[in-house]
């Protein structure tokens, strides 16, 4: 089985989500489009390049397979958002709100 491992992906599910889209400062960050995702995803299907347990990860402008073992992790642009750090103190913060501490 293969896979696809994108960034910040510019769908409905971020975008019609107000507290999601302040996560997202578009000065700053750059958005991974669907249609990169689905030209990655037609790849892992034509590439016989492509194994079985390869993982694709997609940014805005790089597309690399994820190493098995000693893999450095997302790099370049599309792949967090600079306001991730509010964005992961409030989900906690609505977590520990609605599911004690």
């Amino acid at each position: 089985m293969n896979a696809v491992a994108p960034g910040i992906v510019k769908t409905p599910l971020w975008l019609e989500d107000e507290q999601k889209r302040d996560w997202v400062d578009e000065k700053v960050d750059v958005w991974v489009e669907p249609w990169q995702i689905a030209e990655v995803m037609l790849d892992l299907v034509e590439n016989e390049e492509n194994v079985g347990g390869t993982i694709l990860e997609v940014g805005s402008e790089t597309v690399r397979k994820v190493e098995l073992l000693n893999d450095p992790g997302p790099q370049g642009k599309g792949f967090d958002s600079s306001n991730g750090k509010s964005a992961m103190e409030s989900t906690l913060s609505l977590i520990a709100e609605n599911y004690g501490k």
